[in-house]
């Protein structure tokens, strides 16, 4: 079994859309991504032996050089915009790059390759902090970028507790892709919903096959929209539980009941800690205990009462 190559690909590019881009490119972020993770060094240029990038790429053809080079010159062309971010001690309002700056083969060493990249962007990248773990010989698999992008997609929401009426079990979540969307996401333009709906289902077929997971498919012709839903397991483990809260209710209303004389509106700070929205008071923490072992034990009743299937 090949050894894990995990990649905390941010969610700025998981929910990227690169329908202009080939299934190699998007291909060639996650590798590029993966590299600049574990890069020991901080300057902005990483330096790449080309057939370690060939077997992180899984690519079979011996063409692999002009394979790389052209993916990097559209790669080149594909900016990225993030704001408020600090970048070497000073605040950035906003910053358009594209995370390759300059690639150079020279012709002393054709099997190196020099790149340099924008670290202010990667440094953005890591401080929006929210991110989807992908595992490269998991995604190198894939032949079409339906499902290449549908798994990214699914990996992203995997855990997610969703709201929406047309989900009928607790334990479902989904994401959902208009017919505008779906055009920005992929590239194609089909007219008619039957069209995606046939390259959807090779891109389900294709993550059953290769990552077996099950992912269900419904067009809500109304909203000209596609929603992708599955079952996710239950939360029967309560550090999972808590992980999984801290992950998808920062700031957000976990639920809000009455105690005694007072209305406590419970949410999870950006560090973690339980706090009452109501007067923005970090709750003490032997109260928070009690409300951890509530919420984990009674998961199904505060959902429902707050709107959750």
């Amino acid at each position: 079994m090949n050894k894990e190559l995990i990649t905390n690909k941010s969610n700025t590019l998981t929910e990227a859309k690169t329908g202009e881009l080939r299934l190699f490119d998007d291909k060639m972020i996650n590798v590029l991504y993966y590299l600049i993770e574990n890069s020991n060094s901080d300057e902005s240029n990483l330096k790449l032996n080309l057939l370690d990038l060939k077997k992180l790429l899984n690519i079979n053809t011996n063409n692999y050089i002009e394979y790389i080079i052209q993916s990097l010159e559209r790669l080149d062309n594909k900016k990225i915009s993030l704001r408020n971010i600090t970048y070497k001690g000073r605040g950035i309002d906003w910053i358009r790059s594209s995370i390759i700056k300059e690639t150079i083969i020279y012709s002393d060493s054709r099997s190196n390759l020099e790149i340099e990249v924008s670290r202010a962007l990667i440094e953005g990248l890591k401080q929006k902090s929210n991110f989807t773990p992908l595992d490269l010989n998991i995604c190198n698999q894939f032949q079409t970028k339906y499902g290449l992008k549908l798994y990214e997609l699914y990996k992203r929401y995997e855990n997610f507790t969703t709201n929406h009426h047309l989900l009928q079990k607790e334990n479902e979540s989904c994401f959902l892709i208009s017919l505008d969307d779906a055009t920005e996401r992929f590239g194609n333009s089909f007219k008619y919903p039957s069209k995606w709906k046939e390259s959807f289902s090779r891109g389900l077929k294709e993550i059953k096959q290769i990552a077996d997971i099950e992912i269900n498919m419904f067009y809500l012709k109304q909203e000209k929209t596609f929603m992708f839903f599955w079952t996710r397991e239950l939360n029967t483990n309560f550090q999972i539980f808590k992980k999984q809260i801290r992950r998808d209710y920062v700031n957000k209303t976990i639920c809000k009941f009455k105690e005694e004389d007072r209305y406590i509106e419970l949410s999870v700070s950006t560090t973690g800690k339980l706090y009452d929205k109501c007067d923005i008071a970090r709750i003490k923490a032997r109260d928070a205990q009690k409300f951890w072992k509530w919420l984990f034990e009674n998961q199904s009743k505060w959902r429902k009462s707050n709107g959750q299937k």
